[in-house]
């Protein structure tokens, strides 16, 4: 009776005792027959047992090679017996290596302990969300950022069958989906001087293919900021913009790069102011405003500040009433300004009355020359001049003409 096996091991060859035999006899053969017994059924064979279970080993059709059958009143076979005991079947899946979020699922692939060798069978795959991961049980193997336990399950047998193991067991293995990187990258820009909370802009690469900011999960995006920029940096004064943040589900974010903020100089508009001048005075004193400044600053008060000249430069005295006369400024400049202008009118109005009086020359004797003519004015423009006169005389009191 050998020892016992197990489910799977080879059996052992066949032994016997005897009792009774001749000294110089010698046994050349026996022929054993296996047969269940007890719980086991197996019929009465030559061949030996695989199956778990309890066989008798009965030997039979003695030879001898020295000696024979006829020198003995009878020959009595006593069987052995031979236990198979059922195996123990571990089964545990793969862990693959971690993947980064959009990559394919690889292939499951398991171990085994305790399989016979011509045992086969045909498994599944359960996936289920580990620690902070929320994953449903499901044979659809998961494709979002996470852990996942990858548990196996036999579903059928191609040879051999789960009653020739006395335990089937299982274990998980661990498939980790690592979260894909996205790089964000600011974007430099121009501040304008005084803008109390700039705008900052970046973008983010990196996204898996057919996802964006609008469609990735949970989404949240970085921000941007330059945290040596105030309102009161001086034109072209620069700062460094750097990113922060992010978050979602299948992405982390990288937001090493930055970028640089530049303060460029802040938009003033001179305005020239509207002035009128009568025909023929010298032009008047020309005024503007000048809008836009930042900070709570003034002429008196922003830095480098140049006030502007404002001019009619085609204004003459003799400029006629009615002509198109623009005031125009420029010059102006300041440390953290540019300027642009906006021209007015000079609006030349007419003088008041021009008197002409004739000159009453001293009384001539009747026959002498009648003196030349003369005359005065007021109210003439400084630079004209007349040219000519007619003059018309007539009689007056008791002279008639």
């Amino acid at each position: 009776s050998p020892s016992a096996i197990t489910y799977g091991a080879s059996t052992p060859a066949n032994g016997y005792s005897s009792s009774g035999l001749a000294a110089n006899d010698v046994i050349s053969g026996l022929t054993y027959t296996y047969a269940g017994s007890g719980s086991t059924t197996y019929a009465a064979s030559t061949t030996a047992p695989t199956l778990p279970g309890t066989y008798s080993i009965t030997p039979s059709a003695l030879t001898f090679s020295t000696g024979a059958s006829s020198n003995y009143t009878s020959i009595a076979y006593v069987a052995g017996s031979f236990t198979i005991n059922s195996a123990v079947l571990a089964i545990t899946a793969n862990s693959p290596s971690a993947i980064t979020y959009g990559a394919s699922t690889p292939a499951n692939g398991y171990t085994t302990t305790g399989l016979n060798g011509s045992d086969a069978f045909v498994l599944s795959y359960t996936y289920a969300g580990t620690g902070t991961t929320s994953y449903a049980a499901s044979t659809t193997a998961p494709t979002a950022a996470g852990t996942y336990s990858i548990t196996p399950a036999i579903t059928s047998w191609t040879s051999g069958s789960a009653a020739t193991y006395s335990s089937i067991s299982y274990t998980a293995g661990t498939l980790t989906i690592n979260k894909k990187s996205l790089t964000v990258t600011p974007d430099s820009i121009n501040i304008t001087y005084g803008t109390a909370s700039p705008s900052y802009t970046f973008s983010v690469t990196g996204f898996k293919s057919g996802e964006d900011a609008t469609n990735a999960a949970n989404y949240s995006a970085p921000s941007c900021t330059s945290s040596g920029y105030s309102a009161t940096n001086a034109a072209t004064t620069t700062s460094s913009i750097t990113c922060s943040g992010g978050s979602a589900t299948n992405y982390s974010f990288t937001t090493t790069a930055t970028a640089t903020a530049t303060v460029t100089q802040a938009p003033l508009v001179v305005a020239a102011e509207a002035k009128s001048v009568t025909y023929g005075e010298a032009a008047p004193t020309f005024t503007f405003t000048v809008a836009g400044f930042k900070n709570s600053q003034t002429t008196s008060t922003a830095a480098g500040y140049v006030a502007p000249t404002c001019s009619a430069s085609s204004y003459t005295r003799t400029t006629a009433v009615g002509s198109s006369i623009t005031i125009s400024c420029s010059g102006a400049s300041a440390t953290n300004y540019s300027f642009s202008y906006t021209a007015a009118a000079l609006t030349i109005t007419t003088r008041p009355t021009l008197t002409i009086t004739a000159n009453s020359p001293s009384a001539i004797t009747y026959g002498a020359s009648t003196p030349a003519n003369g005359y005065s004015s007021s109210g003439l423009a400084a630079n004209d001049v007349i040219s000519g006169l007619t003059y018309t005389y007539a009689g007056s009191g008791s002279t008639t003409y």
